[in-house]
């Protein structure tokens, strides 16, 4: 069984080989630093790498790092989703279902570890933190004793996404993807192909927290965020 450093070198030699064919054929060049690339594209560390003291250390200080560049925080009073970044034309908006396991209910969107892979995927597409804006469609964890109801949330979330005016919409996940774009199968069925919601195109993709457990789907959610950096011009930033 090939290791886990030579599977990542596999992936790496596949997306080199890929953008040459793309220059080659004249379809576009994705100006993506190979740094910010192989930051996404990397394993996430194996828990039994470290002792646990030093990785929740390690995860706490990422986390730190990655949430540094956020607007402040602003959770939605009436109870429904929550969300944290610019509310200005940002060129993408994030939504997913709701807080993960490891935050609280009304907890603001990605404030625990899956931040750090969000914010390599951010840096990846050429994005600063003030050009994405974040969001939970619910603020009610899934493990709650009251479960989210995502459809009674779906009018703030039109509200959010009219006042916000993003140039396109990633959804996280099956919840995110069935309540905004309507899919009726799983994200990795449908995943990169594009919808509407309000006007706006987007695309559902994996969430970073499927993408720490199953990072060998990093590949194929490489090839969705690359789709979004052709349509908001950022495929040659």
């Amino acid at each position: 069984m090939p290791s886990i450093a030579a599977e990542f070198q596999n992936i790496v030699n596949s997306l080199v080989l890929y953008i040459r064919n793309e220059i080659d054929s004249g379809r576009g060049i994705y100006a993506v630093s190979e740094q910010a690339a192989s930051a996404f594209l990397r394993p996430s560390p194996v828990h039994g790498d470290r002792k646990p003291k030093d990785r929740k250390k390690t995860e706490a200080a990422g986390v730190r790092a990655a949430s540094a560049g956020l607007h402040a925080p602003a959770p939605a009073k009436h109870g429904c989703g929550t969300f944290r970044g610019s509310r200005d034309k940002p060129l993408v908006m994030f939504i997913s279902d709701c807080p993960r396991m490891d935050e609280p209910d009304g907890a603001v969107p990605y404030s625990g570890k899956d931040r750090v892979l969000l914010s390599k995927m951010i840096s990846a597409m050429n994005l600063s933190e003030n050009e994405v804006l974040l969001a939970y469609m619910s603020g009610k964890h899934s493990g709650s004793n009251v479960k989210p109801d995502y459809e009674a949330c779906m009018g703030w979330l039109d509200s959010l996404i009219s006042s916000a005016a993003p140039s396109v919409i990633i959804t996280f996940g099956d919840v995110a993807a069935r309540h905004v774009f309507g899919v009726k199968t799983s994200v990795s069925s449908v995943h990169g192909m594009w919808h509407m919601r309000s006007g706006i195109p987007g695309v559902p993709t994996f969430d970073p927290t499927y993408l720490n457990r199953y990072p060998e789907a990093k590949r194929s959610a490489w090839g969705d965020l690359k789709a979004v950096m052709e349509k908001i011009g950022k495929a040659g930033a």
